[in-house]
């Protein structure tokens, strides 16, 4: 999920090339609504989102016992350690700031299918 839609279709694009499934949305309330249709075993989720921002979506997820399991990356502008530490709180499994390090994006995907 990432409201600047040029970042999210290349890094969809990126991912797609290498063999992941893909599924975008470009606001918080688009991406909870994606995210429970599709149910994805990773989401990337940017922080500064329209609507619901991403600790808010992040939070709403985990409260639903259906992504215990789900992999949630930020991948965000926001980058000082409060960003960091109310990710985690919210359940966010590993915070990367914009631009993402692509290799340490990968390394962290294993193979997983992929919302953005």
């Amino acid at each position: 999920m990432d409201d600047n839609s040029d970042a999210a279709e290349s890094l969809a694009r990126f991912l797609r090339i290498r063999g992941y499934k893909v599924a975008v949305a470009h606001s918080g309330v688009g991406g909870l609504e994606l995210a429970l249709k599709l149910r994805p075993r990773v989401i990337l989720l940017d922080i500064g989102l329209p609507g619901l921002n991403g600790h808010e979506v992040a939070a709403d997820l985990r409260a639903r016992d259906a992504f215990n399991d789900t992999m949630i990356i930020a991948v965000t502008g926001y980058g000082s350690e409060a960003e960091r530490a109310r990710s985690a709180e919210v359940g966010i499994n590993h915070h990367l700031t914009k631009p993402a390090n692509l290799k340490e994006l990968l390394s962290l995907l294993c193979g997983q299918a992929v919302g953005i």
